[in-house]
């Protein structure tokens, strides 16, 4: 009897941690979802839309290959925040036996609903409405908007017991400084593909630039909170699991501002030379899989506690070093 009730806590744990391992995977898939439509939408009103009205020089297909974006990155958000909600509500249900009407009225469940119903509207907006209304961008404008809150609404930063408005404000600035630049990557691709003359490409990915140096700026703003309020020192980014996730998407985040600034140098000799457009589209999807690859990155970043969390329990630097070095040990040693 004693062996079974010691097998039934591990098993429990067991279930749990591999509850916990799919639930930052679909963080992960929800957070590069919703990151590629606020991005989609935000390119098709800032940098196409005005393009779309004169349709003899952009063509249709740009607005087609738009379209496809939004709707793609819709339906993905949808079955990602849905697939996340539920498995967040049965972690509730079967590690601390929280019943079902309590967990419907859960903070992330009411939020989860928020978005799911947000990106079904962009769905069925985006495949009953032209794209070149006004009515119909800022509709797409405001579902984007709502999905944005009432993301950040759910997340760690309106959580945190202090500094909660600094963080919330550093938050909403980083994830839309990374639509604007990341999330619009795929839309840009497309509509580069599908650009009727090398003119047209080059306009486009001229607004596209604007747009994307906004994003940098906005992900910099974000982030250099974040050092000051979830690491705070030099020992709380070497010694924390926190700290070197921040360090490694910091390292990938320099990596894909290298490639932009090649893509956005390539862009400007579209017309010149012949072989640009080829190579920029290649390169972009190389920044599109960096950019998704620090995504997800940034998804895995909240299921550790910030670095300030962690006083006590970090690793030192002598400590840090003998791991890298590879220091043998004591009995060998002598």
């Amino acid at each position: 009897l004693l062996r079974r009730r010691k097998r039934k806590p591990r098993a429990l744990m067991g279930l749990v941690d591999v509850f916990g391992f799919v639930t930052v995977l679909l963080h992960g898939a929800d957070l590069v979802a919703r990151t590629v439509l606020l991005g989609s939408i935000a390119f098709f009103v800032f940098v196409s839309g005005s393009a779309l009205a004169d349709r003899a020089r952009v063509g249709a297909a740009v607005e087609a290959s738009v379209r496809k974006a939004i709707q793609t990155a819709a339906l993905v958000a949808l079955a990602a925040v849905a697939a996340a909600t539920l498995v967040n509500a049965a972690v509730l249900h079967v590690s601390l036996a929280v019943a079902p009407a309590e967990i419907v009225g859960a903070r992330f469940v009411a939020f989860g609903i928020v978005r799911a119903s947000a990106a079904a509207a962009i769905l069925a907006i985006v495949a009953m409405r032209p794209l070149a209304d006004a009515p119909t961008r800022i509709a797409l404008l405001m579902l984007g908007g709502l999905s944005l809150c009432a993301a950040l609404a759910a997340s760690h930063a309106a959580a945190r017991l202090t500094d909660s408005t600094v963080v919330l404000t550093a938050t909403f600035a980083h994830q839309l400084g990374a639509a604007l630049w990341l999330g619009g990557l795929p839309a840009f691709r497309l509509a580069l593909a599908h650009s009727p003359t090398p003119r047209a490409a080059a306009d486009i990915a001229r607004h596209y630039s604007l747009q994307s140096m906004a994003g940098v700026a906005l992900i910099v703003a974000g982030a250099a909170v974040f050092a000051v309020v979830y690491i705070g020192s030099l020992p709380g980014a070497y010694g924390t699991a926190y700290g070197a996730m921040a360090l490694t998407k910091t390292a990938m985040l320099a990596l894909l501002l290298l490639l932009g600034l090649h893509n956005f140098r390539a862009s400007r000799s579209i017309i010149a030379d012949s072989r640009a457009l080829p190579a920029l589209t290649r390169f972009v999807v190389l920044e599109m899989g960096i950019g998704f690859a620090v995504l997800m990155a940034a998804a895995s970043m909240t299921s550790t506690p910030p670095a300030v969390d962690l006083a006590e329990d970090r690793v030192s630097l002598s400590e840090l070093a003998a791991r890298l070095l590879g220091a043998l040990p004591e009995e060998a040693a002598g």
